[in-house]
């Protein structure tokens, strides 16, 4: 188990995450049964839900190879942050907002 990339050494190919990504404003929206039974550390994180987002974001470079790709799974209200973030910090990089099937922001592509 590592905090992010403290534990991780190396460069990779393709990197995938599904962080705690939930603010606690968006509780209302959450089924109960994933309240009562899932960690809230699995669940929630701080800063809008965005913490661990710009974690990664910080140390990508370390650990993603050049033509490596990083995926993320991300909350319904997140893509234009998210995108924005890794855009920011990496302008050569191809960012991508993908949709799930509902319709709603699900998945964050981040190609270097």
């Amino acid at each position: 188990m590592s905090d992010v990339f403290a534990a991780i050494d190396g460069k990779f190919d393709i990197i995938v995450s599904n962080p705690p990504y939930i603010a606690e404003s968006e509780k209302k929206y959450m089924d109960k049964s994933v309240l009562e039974h899932e960690p809230t550390l699995a669940l929630f994180a701080e800063n809008n839900g965005l913490a661990i987002y710009q974690k990664i974001c910080r140390q990508l470079k370390d650990h993603l190879k050049n033509d490596g790709s990083l995926y993320l799974e991300i909350g319904f209200l997140q893509g234009k942050a998210v995108v924005e973030m890794f855009e920011k910090a990496y302008p050569k990089a191809e960012v991508t907002l993908k949709k799930d099937e509902s319709g709603h922001d699900r998945m964050v592509r981040v190609r270097f």
